[in-house]
């Protein structure tokens, strides 16, 4: 079953594992100034660079200096903190890969399955930080997780709501992501079915622009949910309702994502190959970026 796998990764040594004195402290002691912070094996976390420094802005996000690099990261997450949230990430693939397996009875029946059960999976979740804790103060999370967490707070769960932000702001290949197609929205379709093609449409610009792994294992089963979900009267008004809500100028790109992002292969930011991405920061920045 779907959640019993889930939990038995839940409870596994990976979700468990005891966090280092790092990370202890940054969910502690935000801003995070103190020297101490940085320790031997800690400081490359999963950004493909040693961390020098870490501040804290005046709009409370957290900016994160990496040795060499001309901009700073505009959140804090090391490979440690990636990995916790490991169980809700297979989660999600677990099952879009199932769905994208099934006939129509069969994706019904996933439906009807996890609707059914998410009590179950919100009891998990609620132990589950309480024991390893991840979770930033509101005023911690990074711009476009300030926004989503807004526009879902009156219509989703505050666990559901703490899962999409973990997943969002301590893995930036799935923040990036929506940083990338979300702005692209056009609102004034978000009407009756043609919002259910809006939506549609974003998600054919990530399968596009995404490699083949992601496409078949992530995006076109997430399509097919979504399609099917929004056919629902109550649920297609509520996604009209948060995605009408949103401020798109706060879940876009700022100057400093764009200098990481332009690096990141294998995705088409911005709809741009990687070497003509390369090639922006290049000029943008010289030689040495």
């Amino acid at each position: 079953m779907i959640f019993l796998e889930f939990y038995e990764i839940l409870t596994s040594k990976l979700a468990f594992e005891k966090q280092h004195e790092i990370l202890s402290k940054i969910k502690r002691d935000i801003p995070f100034s103190d020297e101490n912070i940085i320790k031997e094996g800690n400081s490359k976390g999963n950004i493909g660079g040693e961390i020098i420094d870490t501040k804290l802005m005046d709009d409370g996000t957290i900016r994160t200096y990496v040795k060499e690099k001309k901009e700073p990261l505009t959140s804090y997450a090391d490979s440690e903190t990636v990995n916790s949230i490991t169980a809700y990430k297979h989660l999600f693939i677990l099952i879009l890969k199932n769905f994208n397996k099934q006939n129509l009875f069969g994706k019904v029946i996933i439906l009807i399955y996890l609707y059914l059960n998410k009590q179950v999976f919100i009891e998990y979740s609620e132990r589950f930080f309480k024991l390893f804790r991840m979770l930033l103060k509101d005023e911690y999370w990074s711009n476009p997780i300030k926004e989503i967490r807004r526009v879902l707070k009156v219509k989703f769960n505050p666990i559901v709501i703490d899962i999409i932000s973990l997943i969002l702001e301590y893995d930036s290949a799935y923040k990036n992501r929506v940083q990338d197609v979300l702005p692209l929205l056009d609102k004034s379709k978000l009407k009756g079915f043609s919002a259910i093609k809006e939506v549609s449409r974003l998600v054919d610009i990530l399968i596009e622009r995404d490699y083949e792994e992601m496409r078949n294992e992530k995006w076109r089963p997430l399509k097919k949910i979504t399609k099917m979900v929004m056919l629902l009267p109550k649920i297609r008004k509520e996604i009209i309702a948060i995605l009408k809500d949103i401020d798109l100028d706060k879940i876009a790109f700022t100057k400093e994502d764009l200098y990481w992002i332009r690096q990141f292969p294998s995705y088409k930011w911005l709809g741009k190959n990687t070497s003509e991405n390369l090639k922006d920061n290049i000029r943008i920045y010289g030689g040495e970026y």
